[in-house]
């Protein structure tokens, strides 16, 4: 059975909710999420590849990255991890920013949760913006179509992994 699509919902005002199955064991989906030689194999959709990306893994620690598209326009992002609990939990602040590691709007909190089900894993994710108005903002940047590319790069990748 091929993995889920991912399923993304509006919940609340000022919420997103997402979820996809996967066909790889939790602890490798959690390592695909956390180390950067793997993040940057797959996140990002498919014409916005992360060209850059350091990790350092423990609350208060960041995950800085970079997103290049087909011309050569980059995307910076900036994470700040909240709560490890590896290998099922993942809690970070989520900001658009620039190489530096500036922050700025919008920014989010998300809550990302890895369900063992033997070989295959459930990832439960949810981000909560500060207004409706930021939500859809980033739903109208391509959130959804983003998120639903680059899930299908992890898969991919997983598959070389196991």
């Amino acid at each position: 059975m091929p993995a889920t699509a991912l399923k993304v919902n509006k919940v609340g005002e000022t919420e997103l909710a997402m979820e996809r199955t996967f066909e790889a064991p939790r602890d490798l989906v959690w390592r695909a999420w956390t180390e950067a030689e793997h993040l940057l194999q797959w996140w990002g959709p498919k014409d916005y590849p992360t060209t850059y990306c350091k990790v350092d893994l423990r609350v208060g620690g960041v995950w800085h990255y970079c997103m290049t598209g087909p011309g050569g326009d980059e995307a910076w992002a900036k994470a700040t991890y909240r709560e490890i609990a590896a290998p099922e939990r993942l809690a970070y602040t989520d900001a658009f920013s620039d190489k530096d590691g500036n922050e700025y709007p919008p920014i989010s909190e998300v809550r990302m949760t890895f369900i063992d089900q033997g070989n295959k894993t459930l990832m439960q994710g949810t981000t909560v913006f500060a207004s409706a108005a930021d939500r859809d903002k980033v739903i109208e940047m391509g959130i959804e179509e983003g998120m639903a590319s680059s899930l299908e790069r992890l898969d991919e990748h997983l598959k070389t992994l196991t």
